[in-house]
């Protein structure tokens, strides 16, 4: 069957296939005459299209002569300026000092004239080495040809900033700085002391950079120039015109080869006729072709409905056997709690009574093997008051287990499992209770199963304190907070961690952990509970110095009840 619909369907392309290879034969019989494309060129709409390309050429010649500008001054001339400069601080120093310290000033002015104005070279009478000297007055200046941007408005306070030279009588031998390289905008200090008298110092000024607006003008004045800038500033300004010429020129030839395509199209338009009416023809045979299709379609869409309303009736089935096993777990559960609460055993609240009663008669008796005894029996009563105070609690507790899911505050809960700890937690270890977060944790869960995972938790953590007691401080800590946008409960001990095979298996596998200490199912039930809500579990030893693990139980979070 997709075999067939795969033929159906490549159909239309070879029909347009061939409408489009005989237009394209008759495209190819025209003839595109010189005379027809100049007389398409004069036109009006061609006029003003090809304004518009000079004016984008325009644009496109002021921004590359604005780069060309900015890449010029900025860095090729400021690269060999700082050139220029490192020479000048290797040489310079030397012949100022010795020329400076005859006097001769002819001599002076014609060393600080040699490089035409270009940059600023200027001797100051400064006798001190820090970098801010503030009496110092200039006494020689550059002059030359090309000095009027540097020179321009020229004062002492304005050769803060600038790098200088010390001259020195002896003349100093070796340069004070250098530059790395030529891209460095800051001086490296060679490390050596300044010998011999201060007499002055030399500084170097870079000269700033024309405007913009006045290199441009300077570039239309000297056009004809050889300077490598005007050449540049020619080559770009040409470059851009003929690109936009040329590409106006194809534009227009490609609307001129359209408006002959479209001309071609009329002389031929009856052969298109003819075309369309098979092409239609085809279409009738391929919608058949298509109803075909669409009936093995229903077909396949009504035994799937028969599939589907037989799996939802074994669905249902099992659905309802399901739900008459936990009706009768419920009855049975409801038959066990009313047993319990009817034994004499939990009714009889004197046990401490007869504990207080028989540490008289010890304290009376003289034999201490008879002592020894009564001391025995004392501390089984009390084990045995211990447990039946653990039977109560579990009574209140053991009727929720089977009741429905609900929408529950998740931090109450755990605050209420805390005021109500089994006794043997609450008489033997301390546990302290923390909650860090200011939001209020929805979730959706059995409130009871909620805190059967954590007091199995507790349990375990209680368990390792036991094997210390004595040796430390025991202390469980249950924190309530929210960890990657879900409820959090972490119950954390001071014991000796977790063995590496538990800390892996610990609420992940069906495999009983610690069968040694009980039945160990606990493990087995917390995992089906976090399955049934889709909770998640992390565990962790914590790292030394510290002691003892963290065991962390994830909820999802349910912003309302409609979520639920």
């Amino acid at each position: 069957m997709h075999e067939q619909i795969g033929d159906v369907c490549q159909k239309f392309p070879t029909i347009t296939f061939s409408i489009n290879s005989k237009l394209g034969s008759m495209e190819q019989r025209l003839k595109l005459t010189p005379g027809k494309l100049f007389n398409h060129l004069k036109s009006g709409r061609a006029l003003l299209r090809l304004l518009a390309s000079m004016g984008i050429a325009t644009l496109i010649i002021f921004f590359l002569t604005y780069s060309s500008y900015l890449n010029y001054w900025n860095k090729t001339i400021y690269r060999i300026q700082t050139v220029d400069f490192n020479i000048l601080a290797n040489l310079l120093p030397t012949k100022l000092s010795i020329i400076l310290a005859k006097g001769d000033r002819q001599q002076i002015q014609s060393t600080l004239n040699s490089n035409y104005g270009l940059f600023g070279v200027i001797v100051t009478d400064c006798q001190i080495s820090q970098v801010t000297c503030p009496n110092q007055k200039i006494i020689y200046t550059a002059s030359g040809k090309y000095d009027s941007n540097w020179k321009r408005n020229l004062t002492v306070e304005k050769l803060d900033g600038h790098v200088f030279n010390i001259l020195t009588s002896p003349p100093p031998m070796q340069p004070e700085w250098h530059y790395p390289n030529p891209r460095e905008t800051s001086i490296q200090i060679n490390k050596q002391e300044i010998r011999g008298k201060i007499i002055g110092r030399v500084y170097y000024l870079r000269n700033p950079p024309p405007s913009f607006l006045e290199d441009i003008l300077k570039w239309l004045q000297d056009v004809g120039s050889s300077s490598s800038a005007v050449l540049v500033y020619n080559s770009i300004a040409l470059a851009s015109l003929i690109t936009s010429f040329a590409i106006w020129f194809v534009i227009e030839f490609l609307f001129y080869r359209s408006n002959v395509s479209e001309q071609t199209a009329l002389h031929y338009q009856q052969r298109m006729v003819e075309e369309r009416e098979a092409a239609v023809a085809a279409r009738e045979k391929w919608l058949e072709e298509k109803m075909q299709v669409e009936k093995y379609k229903d077909y396949f869409n009504a035994v799937k409905e028969v599939i589907d309303s037989d799996f939802v009736s074994v669905v249902n089935n099992l659905t309802q056997e399901i739900s008459a096993v936990l009706y009768q777990m419920k009855v049975c559960v409801m038959d066990i709690i009313h047993d319990l609460k009817k034994a004499p055993l939990i009714e009889n609240r004197d046990t401490q009574n007869v504990i207080d009663a028989l540490k008289r008669m010890k304290e009376v008796l003289t034999e201490p093997k008879t002592q020894q005894d009564y001391e025995k029996l004392i501390q089984h009563l009390s084990e045995i008051d211990k447990t039946v105070e653990t039977i109560i609690w579990s009574m209140g507790n053991l009727s929720g287990f089977v009741a429905e899911p609900e929408l529950i505050d998740f931090s109450d809960e755990i605050h209420k499992f805390y005021t109500d700890l089994p006794p043997r937690i609450r008489d033997s270890y301390d546990v302290k209770f923390e909650i860090q977060t200011d939001r209020k944790l929805l979730i959706h869960c059995n409130p009871h199963h909620l805190r059967s995972i954590v007091k199995n938790a507790l349990y375990n953590s209680c368990g390792a304190l036991e094997k210390l007691k004595g040796k430390v401080e025991g202390q469980v800590v249950i924190t309530c907070h929210e960890m990657e946008q879900q409820a959090a409960v972490t119950i954390s001990d001071n014991g000796d961690g977790m063995p590496s095979k538990v800390l892996k298996n610990l609420y992940e596998t069906e495999e009983v952990l610690n069968s040694k200490e009980g039945k160990g199912m606990g493990s087995g039930i917390v995992r089906a509970f976090l399955k049934l809500y889709g909770a998640q579990v992390k565990k962790a030893n914590k790292k030394k110095p510290e002691r003892g693990a963290t065991v962390t139980f994830l909820f999802p979070l349910q912003s309302n009840i409609g979520e639920v």
